[in-house]
Protein backbone atom coordinates (compact mmCIF):
# COMPACT_ATOMS: atom_id res chain seq x y z
CA UNK A 1 0.00 0.00 0.00
CA UNK A 2 2.58 2.46 0.84
CA UNK A 3 4.14 1.97 -3.08
CA UNK A 4 0.84 2.61 -4.45
CA UNK A 5 1.02 6.10 -2.05
CA UNK A 6 4.20 6.76 -3.27
CA UNK A 7 3.29 6.34 -6.54
CA UNK A 8 -0.05 8.45 -6.22
CA UNK A 9 2.08 11.83 -4.77
CA UNK A 10 4.84 11.19 -7.60
CA UNK A 11 2.41 11.61 -10.40
CA UNK A 12 0.65 14.55 -8.54
CA UNK A 13 3.77 15.96 -8.20
CA UNK A 14 4.81 15.25 -12.25
CA UNK A 15 1.34 16.94 -12.77
CA UNK A 16 2.18 20.48 -11.19
CA UNK A 17 5.39 20.21 -12.97
CA UNK A 18 3.57 19.29 -16.67
CA UNK A 19 1.41 22.67 -15.89
CA UNK A 20 4.13 25.11 -14.70
CA UNK A 21 6.27 24.36 -17.83
CA UNK A 22 3.09 24.15 -20.06
CA UNK A 23 2.23 27.74 -18.87
CA UNK A 24 6.12 29.46 -18.79
CA UNK A 25 7.40 27.89 -22.35
CA UNK A 26 4.36 26.91 -23.76
CA UNK A 27 3.27 23.55 -24.46
CA UNK A 28 5.89 21.10 -26.16
CA UNK A 29 8.63 24.44 -25.96
CA UNK A 30 10.47 22.89 -23.40
CA UNK A 31 13.25 20.32 -22.89
CA UNK A 32 15.67 18.51 -20.50
CA UNK A 33 17.31 21.89 -20.72
CA UNK A 34 14.80 24.06 -19.36
CA UNK A 35 14.01 21.31 -16.89
CA UNK A 36 17.44 21.03 -15.73
CA UNK A 37 17.70 24.97 -15.44
CA UNK A 38 14.30 25.41 -13.21
CA UNK A 39 15.78 22.73 -10.79
CA UNK A 40 19.27 24.27 -11.06
CA UNK A 41 17.70 27.36 -10.00
CA UNK A 42 15.15 26.43 -6.93
CA UNK A 43 17.83 24.35 -5.25
CA UNK A 44 20.10 27.54 -5.48
CA UNK A 45 17.52 29.60 -4.29
CA UNK A 46 16.83 27.30 -1.41
CA UNK A 47 20.77 26.87 -0.54
CA UNK A 48 20.49 30.68 -0.14
CA UNK A 49 17.98 30.99 2.01
CA UNK A 50 19.44 27.80 4.18
CA UNK A 51 22.63 30.00 4.51
CA UNK A 52 20.63 32.94 5.23
CA UNK A 53 18.73 31.86 7.67
CA UNK A 54 21.17 29.65 9.58
CA UNK A 55 23.74 32.49 9.77
CA UNK A 56 26.26 31.39 7.96
CA UNK A 57 26.31 34.26 6.11
CA UNK A 58 26.00 37.61 7.72
CA UNK A 59 24.06 39.14 4.82
CA UNK A 60 20.65 39.43 2.60
CA UNK A 61 18.91 38.31 -0.13
CA UNK A 62 19.62 40.71 -3.21
CA UNK A 63 17.68 39.36 -6.15
CA UNK A 64 19.22 36.93 -8.69
CA UNK A 65 21.99 37.62 -11.96
CA UNK A 66 21.78 35.46 -14.75
CA UNK A 67 24.37 33.43 -16.13
CA UNK A 68 24.97 30.57 -18.96
CA UNK A 69 26.21 27.21 -18.60
CA UNK A 70 27.14 24.92 -21.55
CA UNK A 71 26.44 21.28 -20.63
CA UNK A 72 26.09 17.97 -22.23
CA UNK A 73 22.75 18.28 -21.70
CA UNK A 74 22.43 21.33 -23.72
CA UNK A 75 22.75 25.32 -22.68
CA UNK A 76 21.17 25.76 -19.51
CA UNK A 77 20.18 29.39 -18.38
CA UNK A 78 20.18 30.21 -14.97
CA UNK A 79 18.87 32.64 -12.61
CA UNK A 80 21.46 32.75 -9.46
CA UNK A 81 20.41 34.08 -6.41
CA UNK A 82 22.71 36.64 -4.84
CA UNK A 83 23.29 38.41 -1.93
CA UNK A 84 23.78 42.26 -1.21
CA UNK A 85 27.46 41.09 0.14
CA UNK A 86 27.96 39.17 -2.52
CA UNK A 87 29.18 36.52 0.57
CA UNK A 88 27.13 33.37 -1.44
CA UNK A 89 28.38 31.22 -4.02
CA UNK A 90 26.05 28.26 -4.79
CA UNK A 91 27.98 24.92 -4.64
CA UNK A 92 26.05 23.69 -8.04
CA UNK A 93 27.77 26.04 -9.87
CA UNK A 94 31.11 25.38 -11.98
CA UNK A 95 34.33 27.20 -10.83
CA UNK A 96 34.24 31.19 -11.56
CA UNK A 97 33.99 32.45 -14.68
CA UNK A 98 33.77 28.71 -15.91
CA UNK A 99 30.99 28.47 -18.53
CA UNK A 100 30.93 24.60 -19.01
CA UNK A 101 30.90 21.71 -16.94
CA UNK A 102 33.49 18.92 -16.88
CA UNK A 103 31.11 16.46 -18.86
CA UNK A 104 30.90 19.28 -21.48
CA UNK A 105 34.70 19.07 -21.72
CA UNK A 106 34.50 15.25 -21.59
CA UNK A 107 31.94 15.22 -24.36
CA UNK A 108 33.90 17.67 -26.72
CA UNK A 109 36.96 15.77 -26.09
CA UNK A 110 35.74 12.57 -26.99
CA UNK A 111 34.82 13.71 -30.38
CA UNK A 112 38.20 15.02 -31.00
CA UNK A 113 39.47 12.01 -29.92
CA UNK A 114 37.19 9.95 -32.58
CA UNK A 115 38.62 11.61 -35.34
CA UNK A 116 35.67 14.54 -35.79
CA UNK A 117 36.90 17.80 -37.78
CA UNK A 118 36.48 21.15 -35.92
CA UNK A 119 33.31 21.87 -38.00
CA UNK A 120 31.78 18.34 -37.10
CA UNK A 121 32.38 18.98 -33.39
CA UNK A 122 30.74 22.72 -33.87
CA UNK A 123 27.50 21.29 -35.34
CA UNK A 124 27.68 18.70 -32.07
CA UNK A 125 27.87 21.34 -30.14
CA UNK A 126 25.50 23.92 -31.41
CA UNK A 127 22.87 20.69 -31.44
CA UNK A 128 23.03 20.77 -28.03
Amino acid sequence: MARRKMDKEFLKAGEILYKYFNEKYGEGNYGIPEIISEMINTFMLQERNAKLKLNEIDDVGNGFFKRSVNSSYGKLNLDVPRTRNNLFRSSLLPEKYKRMDQTYIDMIMNLLLSGNSKSMIKKYSFCL
